[in-house]
């Protein structure tokens, strides 16, 4: 990583005037050293995935929380020294306290809810008075409603809490009566999920892959190879236009919702992944399809896109009242293939970044 960071000093776009505002080591090292709350951006301002943290960086605010943006072209040997090896990393360094990791989408609004709920206790204790207002308090909320002296549902929800706490927040309450249970809250789709089960992990981590799935996937080199293998069919809508995409997953949610436990709803760049088109049966640059994950068999849509006529669509797949398209019976349009690695992909919501996606490995420029 060294000698990449170095020969980035070299290249032609590091003399190029860039606009993140950038501190030396010393002024690095003064504010973990004097602030509570330091959110650190370790950038190489020459790359576009830097760039494109830019002006979301530009708008994260907060009186209790320093900001603080570190160039590993020009201070390699501090990255080094943190243990930087993918760059942007976002981390939330706490005085005299271990930091966090940020692991979410890039985006100023993901970033700034990670750090309030970085800042809360890991889990909120609640009453009747605040439950309310907490189950809406972020994207994804946790509340357990525990019996009273029940310390081996608390240990099971405190270990759910703290591995989760930089995605999701959590909340508890006691009760003298009934059974301990944990309910979910995912504030994107509008779905309440619970679970009575908290004599063992399994049901929790259960309920956290279950109330976290979205309803809709944008495939990108992240989420490229699923797992999808839960759902009797996946159903691909290829567009090479991002509004177009937006429009489908908007008009489509209650259809969506509908299908949730049967069908998965995939959002593809079919400029980004053109040879999905040929494989799905369709012939032009967009278009919708179903398609069997266990066979590979597809189902090419052919009529309007719309609520109603998608679903009556899927119906008839389930109920095996469409056959499945015939490769030979007409040639598609040939396709480019593009490598799905080799460009920067949009994210939603969902998304999650680890440090080491990005430029886990580096070669002279």
């Amino acid at each position: 990583m060294m000698r990449f960071l170095r020969s980035l000093l070299l290249h032609p776009l590091a003399a190029q005037a860039v606009a993140w505002q950038t501190a030396e080591e010393s002024e690095v090292r003064q504010h973990l050293a004097r602030n509570e709350y330091t959110l650190v951006a370790f950038v190489v301002p020459e790359l576009k995935e830097s760039k494109a943290l830019l002006p979301e960086w530009k708008t994260i605010h907060r009186s209790d929380v320093e900001t603080v943006a570190v160039s590993c072209t020009a201070t390699p040997d501090l990255c080094q020294a943190f243990d930087v090896v993918s760059f942007p990393t976002i981390r939330l360094y706490r005085r005299e306290r271990p930091m966090i990791r940020y692991r979410g989408a890039r985006k100023a609004a993901s970033i700034i809810s990670f750090v309030d709920r970085t800042i809360r206790p890991v889990i909120t204790s609640l009453n009747n008075d605040t439950v309310a207002s907490f189950s809406s308090i972020d994207d994804i909320v946790f509340i357990a409603n525990l019996r009273e002296e029940d310390e081996s549902a608390l240990g099971l929800f405190s270990r759910l809490a703290e591995e989760h706490r930089d995605r999701y927040s959590f909340g508890k309450m006691t009760t003298a009566e009934g059974q301990s249970q944990v309910h979910c809250y995912n504030n994107i789709e509008g779905s309440p999920h619970n679970t009575a089960s908290l004599d063992r992990v399994s049901p929790l981590e259960e309920l956290v892959s279950t109330c976290t799935e979205p309803l809709f996937r944008n495939i990108n080199r992240h989420s490229f190879m699923g797992p999808f293998t839960k759902w009797a069919f996946l159903l691909y809508y290829l567009s090479d236009d991002k509004a177009e995409r937006a429009a489908f997953r908007e008009s489509m949610r209650p259809i969506a919702k509908m299908f949730n436990e049967t069908i998965k709803f995939l959002t593809v760049n079919s400029g980004k992944y053109a040879y999905l088109l040929p494989d799905m049966g369709i012939p032009n640059d967009k278009g919708l399809a179903a398609c069997n994950p266990d066979t590979g068999e597809a189902y090419p849509y052919q009529g309007e896109i719309g609520p109603d006529n998608v679903s009556r669509f899927l119906k008839s797949v389930i109920d095996n009242e469409v056959k499945p398209w015939d490769k030979n019976s007409f040639v598609p349009t040939p396709v480019q293939k593009v490598d799905v690695y080799d460009e920067y992909d949009e994210y939603d919501e969902y998304d999650e970044y680890d440090e080491y996606d990005e430029h886990d490995e580096h070669d002279e420029l």
